[in-house]
């Protein structure tokens, strides 16, 4: 269904690692996923912390680095949709990778951006001040074989 790739930036601890791992197995849908977690800085210690969520979820390490790592990852995946998610983020709430899947799923599209909305006195406004509150984004895998090396590093950039 989802393969989530969690990317990693320098200096991050086993807490972001635990978090991400968390939010993710709190998912409706976490059954239907497959983990791939990047380790570019080849840390034993977060080997040990996925063994924890091995029973939960479907997850496996990658140690690589270089350039163009995420297209070798991208082409490893074997669903139909691609998520990132980077180390320390969480989803928004319970439904959030199951409303991202459904929406482009229903709509046909090859990405799927979702925000969370507020109702403010009758209004609705995008909550943009509070980064944490996106509920991701998500590809379809055609959109990554469809589209130049330029297109993909351009999205790719925007992890």
């Amino acid at each position: 269904m989802i393969d989530i790739i969690i990317t990693q930036k320098e200096h991050q601890s086993n807490g972001d690692l635990r978090k991400t791992l968390l939010s993710i197995c709190g998912q409706s849908i976490k059954d239907e996923l497959k983990i791939y977690l990047v380790d570019s800085s080849f840390n034993e210690d977060y080997l040990s912390e996925t063994e924890t969520f091995k029973e939960k979820i479907n997850i496996q390490v990658i140690n690589c680095k270089g350039e163009n790592y995420l297209n070798s990852i991208i082409d490893k995946t074997e669903n139909k949709y691609v998520m990132f998610i980077e180390m320390g983020d969480m989803f928004y709430n319970y439904f959030s990778l199951e409303y991202l899947y459904n929406e482009i799923i229903n709509k046909e599209a090859d990405i799927c951006v979702g925000l969370v909305v507020e109702n403010e006195q009758g209004m609705y406004k995008y909550l943009e001040e509070n980064n944490y509150k996106l509920l991701g984004k998500i590809y379809s895998k055609e959109f990554f074989g469809k589209n130049t090396e330029e297109i993909k590093v351009k999205y790719l950039n925007e992890l």
